[in-house]
């Protein structure tokens, strides 16, 4: 007995598996902002890398091809886009803070990493940088 299902004889009620854990995650964005506490990186952009991991909710429905069910990663690098372009910021912590914010606005994202690396800062480091991890109030 073959065993192999086609895409259209999956349903809702044909999943045997429970979904644990979904990460929507955007890697390697790669911006120039400007951005830095030094005077030499005052008004002047530099390259940043940034990576957004998002632990989000799985819908009720874990094959809808709707977009309202899922995390938009195309949304949310518009989104970081728009933030970098407001200006200077000093700190990439901040970045990152503010970056995680715009994630956990959405009320399927749950947790979020924020990863900025700031990619000419050190001469003879690849990347400086930070990382950080927020997760939704209870």
């Amino acid at each position: 007995m073959d065993t192999m299902l086609a895409k259209n004889d999956i349903s809702t009620d044909a999943i045997i598996s429970v979904e644990t854990k979904r990460t929507v995650f955007l890697k390697g964005l790669a911006i120039d902002a400007e951005i830095g506490a030094y005077a030499d990186e005052i008004g002047r952009k530099q390259p940043i890398k940034i990576d957004v991991s998002m632990n989000v909710t799985t819908p009720d429905n874990p094959l809808s091809e709707n977009l309202s069910d899922v995390v938009c990663y195309d949304r949310m690098s518009q989104s970081i886009e728009a933030l970098i372009s407001q200006g200077h910021i000093k700190f990439v912590e901040t970045l990152a803070t503010q970056i995680a914010e715009l994630a956990l606005v959405n009320p399927m994202v749950l947790s979020v990493t924020v990863r900025i690396e700031k990619l000419e800062a050190i001469s003879i480091a690849d990347a400086v940088g930070v990382e950080i991890t927020r997760r939704r109030k209870s």
